[in-house]
């Protein structure tokens, strides 16, 4: 029974590695699903193409630690006849030239073909395997194995502290892969006259260290991301999405869980691989002693008298080694001592570089919401995720080029301009190339000139462009790339709202690209920009202008959301363009009185159409029309409360 529940134990231990592998999966395999585009390019920019790939490497790897699991399941709870019980049994089958018989036949190629591989995979992964804990270079090759997980375990700690703001959970994970690099070494060299007894707490304690570090770890951050996500609507709740601190979270932890590239992919999978080497082969050894246990003619012999292993005696005849061999011994201690030794002066390493980032002293930075300790970053920069530059605070009525190269440049992910009475776009935003959110808040924009444009060459992780209760009467020259310059590819979500905004350019479907999200509220725009029926937008929001007609949308126009509520709308279009379609349509608080038939034949989910007064002389209205609001927020789509208690002057 102890035997029994030991091996259960390690099968639990197991079965929690493989269940984060399938989450991990299906975390990569749902963000690749297209109503999570917008999700999905805001963590991995340009890379997103990833994701299925990796899903996939992910769950085969998981089916296969489930079908081991299942295996040794079977194994652990199947009574086991004696050796002499099983030859009875045997004798005692009756031939069986029936059906069955035929069928064992014609699958006999296909039950070859299994033993052949489960052979194959025991010369590698048994007992005594190239990796098993039997083999008689066990220690060297454990050693080597542990060396290859240990650097994959502190690449993803180096990623962890520069991207995840979780001060105890990054000292948690920083000792545990100290804990792990100088463990084997010292577990090898207190028990070295005990070789069984080391090997088997030295597979223990990998497996506990790495399942610490590469599934508890990862599953937290997943689980706290879990928990704020509503499936019903596929979407983070907006409280959410428009807070600095935790939309940073969200993307920055979202930046760790997924592969990012191959050598993150192989970094994430290869402490999966081998804690599942290990488990295997420690439960191949429990299940052997168990085995001995119960067969008297299976127990080993007797210890000496010292209670140390007995090696057994060389028989009668067999020659000595031979001098290359005794060399080869040598070489194989001296390789052994020198992986003991870059094992422990990695832990060293890892111990030095994580206190310096985390406890070195650095000045205050007034602005810094969200600090991040990077090993290698800038030696006298503060490492800030998140910087506002409050004019009105600082008494300056606009950033200096200087402000911004102060800070670590590679750690910062938002930057905030607010409250700047003559704002001039610092040239140093092209210095910024891992900034994600770039938002402008209460300020009169003077200048933001083509020496510190968005450009796609520096800005490639750039998704949000925030232009909030600004003075700014047409796009500045920072925004309308020119010439082979272009906003950056990654950009997909660009919201103004309450400017002085006019007009767009005529030609602005040329200089942008197509995108997500693009909402102009609550601004002087007086009719349909003419740029915007060209540029392919999935959810557009014109809410709160001066728009007083809707003009005929362009062929084969799409759009998942529109929305023209809070306009001065009188009528819409008697008809919508060939091939043209809207999902949801927001008509909320606006002066429609009647509808035309394509709102009911070629909007498909929603036609909103609250505080209308065509709601309100209408009782009921066919589907797919409300008399009820498209979303939370009753002045248009984007959160200006939430946004405005956040920048405090």
């Amino acid at each position: 029974m102890r035997f029994k529940l030991v091996l259960l134990a390690l099968l639990l231990l197991q079965m929690l590695g493989a269940s984060f592998l399938l989450a991990l999966a299906a975390l990569h395999w749902f963000l690749s699903h297209p109503y999570m585009t917008y999700y999905a390019e805001s963590f991995l920019p340009g890379a997103s193409w990833r994701l299925r790939p990796w899903a996939t490497a992910f769950a085969v790897f998981a089916a296969l630690e489930l079908l081991e699991i299942a295996v040794a399941a079977r194994a652990i709870m199947t009574f086991r006849l004696p050796r002499s019980s099983r030859k009875v049994a045997a004798s005692a089958r009756p031939n069986d030239h029936g059906p069955r018989h035929g069928l064992r036949t014609a699958l006999s190629p296909v039950v070859v073909g299994l033993q052949a591989l489960r052979r194959a995979v025991g010369r590698v992964i048994g007992r005594r395997g190239l990796l098993g804990i039997e083999h008689p270079y066990f220690e060297l090759q454990f050693v080597l194995r542990e060396l290859l997980e240990v650097v994959a375990q502190i690449v993803q700690l180096a990623r962890f502290a520069s991207l995840v703001a979780r001060p105890w959970t990054n000292q948690a994970l920083a000792l545990a892969v100290v804990v792990d690099c100088w463990s084997t070494p010292v577990i090898q060299l207190a028990l070295r006259g005990h070789p069984r007894r080391s090997r088997e707490l030295c597979v223990l304690v990998d497996v506990l260290l790495a399942t610490a570090t590469s599934v508890v770890v990862p599953s937290y951050l997943m689980l706290s991301n879990a928990r704020k996500f509503d499936f019903a609507t596929f979407a983070f709740p907006p409280w959410y999405l428009y807070n600095d601190r935790e939309f940073v979270t969200l993307v920055n932890e979202h930046r760790f869980l997924l592969v990012t590239s191959t050598v993150d992919g192989v970094c994430k999978l290869l402490p999966q691989v081998g804690c599942f080497v290990a488990m295997r082969s420690l439960r191949l050894i429990i299940d052997d002693e168990r085995r001995s246990q119960s067969d008297p003619a299976r127990r080993p012999k007797p210890s000496g008298p010292s209670g140390t292993d007995v090696v057994p005696a060389a028989p009668v005849g067999a020659s000595r080694p031979l001098p290359s061999q005794r060399r080869g011994g040598s070489r194989t201690r001296a390789l052994h001592s020198v992986a003991h030794t870059v094992m422990i002066a990695l832990g060293v390493g890892v111990l030095a570089v994580h206190a310096h980032a985390t406890w070195r002293t650095l000045p205050d930075v007034d602005g810094c919401h969200q600090r991040v300790s990077p090993w290698f970053g800038a030696p006298t920069a503060v490492s800030c995720a998140i910087f506002e530059f409050n004019c009105n605070r600082r008494g300056v009525p606009t950033p200096g080029n200087d402000s911004l190269l102060a800070l670590d440049q590679s750690a910062l992910v938002s930057l905030i301009l607010s409250h700047c009475t003559a704002l001039v776009v610092p040239p140093a935003l092209r210095a910024l190339p891992g900034l994600s959110t770039l938002e402008i808040y209460n300020s009169t924009v003077v200048q933001w000139a083509r020496d510190a444009a968005l450009d796609a060459d520096v800005h490639r992780q750039l998704s949000y462009l925030g232009l909030i209760r600004v003075n700014l009467t047409g796009l500045p020259d920072g925004l309308v790339p020119s010439g082979s310059s272009s906003l950056p590819l990654s950009l997909q979500d660009i919201e103004i709202a309450v400017a002085n905004l006019t007009t767009l350019p005529d030609d602005l479907a040329d200089r942008w690209h197509g995108m997500a999200v693009l909402y102009i509220e609550h601004t002087l725009l007086a009719e349909f920009p003419r740029a915007l029926q060209a540029l392919h937008v999935d959810d557009l929001s014109l809410a709160c202008n001066a728009i007083d007609k809707m003009p005929l949308l362009r062929t084969e126009a799409s759009y998942y959301k529109l929305s023209m509520a809070c306009n001065p709308l009188r009528e819409l279009p008697p008809a919508l363009a060939r091939g043209a379609s809207i999902v949801r349509l927001g008509l909320e608080q606006t002066w429609l009185t009647a509808l035309p038939d394509w709102v009911f034949s070629s909007v498909s989910e929603g036609a909103f159409l609250w505080d209308t007064p065509l709601c309100r002389e209408t009782s009921t209205l066919p589907p797919p029309v409300e008399c009820a609001a498209s979303g939370e927020f009753a002045d248009g789509n984007f959160p200006l409360p939430l946004i405005t208690s956040l920048r405090e002057p």
